[in-house]
Parts: C-alpha cells; sequence; structure tokens
C-alpha cells in the first residue's frame, strides 16, 4: 500500500513539473469535464478462463467522471515551440463498476464436466463486487488537441491512446443457492476448491489496477465532444471477486477487466482562464 501511495505522489509530481516546464502561468491550462457510461466484463475466478459465455454472462454496468487537463490554449503565437504537447491530455477519473450477477460458465458446470453435486454446487454459486476507481492517465491524441478544439477546424474525429494507474477499492460477497445457502455455517455448500477459508477472500479491499485503453473523440460542437473508450483494466491482486484458491493453476491469475464507455466531454476555457467565480 505504501509503494502504491508513493507511485501515486510520484507521478503527480511528475505532471506538476510537465505543466511548469511548458507553461507560463495558468491561463495556459485548458480543463474539460466529462461523464461515461458503459459496461465491463471481469475475468475472475467466476467462469472458464477465456470462455466466451464467462465473458459476456458476466458483464455488468460502470460509470466515470473525469477532468481532462491539456497544456494549450487557442492563442496560435504561445508556446509554438513545442507541440508534441498539443497531443496530450491529463485525465483524473473517478470510476464505479458494479454486478450482482457474477456465475460459473464454461465446461465445469456443462454436463460431463465432473461429478453432478460438484457441477451443482458451481451452477448455484453466485457473486457479486462493487468497485470504486480513482487515478490518473495520460491520453495521447493522434490530431492536436489545439487544433481540434478550434471552431474553424476540418477534424471531425480525433483517436487517441491512454496508459495510467489507478487504487481500487472493492467490496464483494458470495452466496449459494445449494441447500439451505448458509455456506458460512456449512462449507460444503461450496464447491470443493473454495470450502477452507483461506481459499476465499470475501469482504472489503483494496488493491492497485494499471489501464490501458484506446478510444476516438468525435467534435459535436465548438464546447462539446463526444468520447468512445475501450479499456483493458488489470488488478494487482487476485481477491477482488472474494475466491482466491491460488494453489489451483487454474486460479492463481489476478482479476482483470475490459470496459467500453460513451461519453460526454465539456470544454471549460479555451484561451482565457477558468475563473469559477
Amino acid at each position: 500500500m505504501k509503494s502504491l501511495i508513493s507511485t501515486l505522489i510520484l507521478l503527480f509530481s511528475c505532471f506538476s513539473l510537465f505543466a511548469q516546464k511548458y507553461t507560463f502561468d495558468n491561463q495556459h491550462l485548458t480543463h474539460d469535464i466529462g461523464v461515461f457510461t458503459g459496461v465491463y466484463a471481469m475475468q475472475s475466478d467466476y467462469g472458464q478462463r477465456y470462455n466466451f459465455q464467462s465473458e459476456v454472462g458476466n458483464a455488468a454496468m460502470s460509470i466515470s467522471l473525469v477532468h481532462y487537463l491539456t497544456f494549450y490554449n487557442r492563442n496560435a503565437r504561445w508556446n509554438a515551440r513545442y507541440r508534441l504537447i498539443d497531443d496530450i491530455a491529463i485525465k483524473t477519473e473517478i470510476n464505479y463498476m458494479t454486478t450482482d450477477n457474477l456465475r460459473h460458465h464454461g465446461k465445469y458446470v456443462e454436463a460431463g464436466g465432473g461429478p453432478f453435486s460438484n457441477r451443482q454446487k458451481l451452477r448455484d454459486m453466485r457473486g457479486s463486487v462493487s468497485i470504486f476507481n480513482f487515478g490518473v492517465s495520460g491520453e495521447y491524441h493522434f490530431n492536436d488537441l489545439r487544433s481540434f478544439s478550434a471552431y474553424y477546424s476540418e477534424y471531425k474525429w480525433n483517436p487517441y491512446v491512454s496508459l495510467g494507474i489507478m487504487y481500487s477499492m472493492y467490496e464483494n460477497d458470495l452466496t449459494t443457492e445449494h441447500g439451505d445457502g448458509d455456506w458460512r455455517s456449512d462449507p460444503t455448500l461450496l464447491y470443493t476448491k473454495w470450502q477452507d477459508w483461506r481459499d476465499r477472500a470475501v469482504g472489503k479491499g483494496s488493491t492497485g489496477s494499471a489501464v490501458l485503453g484506446a478510444g476516438i473523440r468525435y467534435k459535436l460542437t465548438e464546447r462539446m465532444d463526444l468520447s468512445a473508450l475501450g479499456r483493458w483494466q488489470y488488478f494487482f491482486s487476485d481477491n477482488v471477486d472474494g475466491l482466491n484458491a491460488k494453489n489451483r493453476p487454474e486460479n492463481k491469475y489476478n482479476e482483470w477487466a475490459i470496459s467500453l464507455q460513451v461519453g460526454v466531454i465539456w470544454h471549460l476555457n479555451f484561451s482565457d482562464p477558468l475563473r469559477l467565480f
């Protein structure tokens, strides 16, 4: 945890130094805000790995609130030497992901996948998880943002790639429809490899995660863009879903998620300093 916090502080410090190097004062910082919503699919210990139904069947909703900081303004005379900076945006984000219907899919719950009692125990298991993500990402846009934002711009589309780090707080739960459902009193109601308490991690926790994405912006009006983003998020923990049979080869991997979101971005200021009051 300390190393994660130190990493985040280092990243913010680097961004601050970067901004000081390439900007003269706060009037050259451009601010955007946005809201995104979409779906995500978590690859976890629920379901067979790399099974299509495990991905689709365990999909759920996500929502994000974002802020973009860019280092340009639309005065073409400003800072003309540094062209690369016009392509870069720093995004800070609060993201919420939740599902209450994690299930096992794949060959192990189908006919022929093992003894009937074990298959039935897998079918009867249900998982839920809620995740708050807080983080920062750097975005590189293939068309410079200075030109893209101009009202006379010929650009309507602006693809980008992103890389970032997040701090993830989660809460998970486990239920079963097998027997009377009270697996805490009778762990044998669960599938064999999760009967030992050491192979479960039900409750609250936190971890870090890395995100890698690609997306595109569409210029709707001078002050509004539409955006679509596909992203891969890798968690630095195998406890996010509440199952952690780490001695089993098929369950030794950390959780990760793929998400697809669409959203709206508003430009708060261009060449003028941002004034809230």
